[in-house]
């Protein structure tokens, strides 16, 4: 990958003329389309902590593959829940960092068209809780 004018940029900000000394950067897209590859490219290259989707320490997941129509909503409250807690990381921790998902993109994945069993009434609850967030 090619980061050359993420170097300029970045050179300028350490001088603190962008406001940018510590960037928390989230990445956003579709799944396989390479946010954790550019995640920890651009982790690699300016030095900062990247923040993962968690999978490894998942206890919803096997459930979720089992029957996703019972534990989709458990499933993406979860996610929620540790991506904001991630962000707070972020933020508290006072370092920068990069994460491979977004909090306001799980939105766009809790409709009940994406199978995940998520009942229609339960999702202005996400939709509020995300606001909150």
């Amino acid at each position: 990958m090619n980061f050359a004018g993420v170097d300029n940029r970045m050179k300028m900000s350490r001088k603190g003329e962008l406001g940018l000394e510590r960037p928390f950067i989230s990445i956003s897209g579709l799944i396989g389309a390479g946010k954790t590859t550019l995640a920890d490219a651009l982790g690699e290259k300016l030095g900062l902590p990247v923040y993962h989707e968690p999978v490894q320490d998942n206890e919803y997941l096997q459930d979720f593959y089992g029957d996703i129509a019972k534990y989709g909503f458990a499933m993406q409250i979860y996610l929620l829940n540790r991506r904001f807690e991630q962000q707070q990381q972020i933020i508290w921790f006072g370092k920068g960092g990069i994460q491979d998902r977004t909090v306001r993109r799980q939105a766009g994945r809790s409709e009940p068209t994406m199978g995940w069993g998520i009942e229609e009434t339960n999702i202005p609850l996400l939709r509020i809780m995300l606001i909150d967030l």
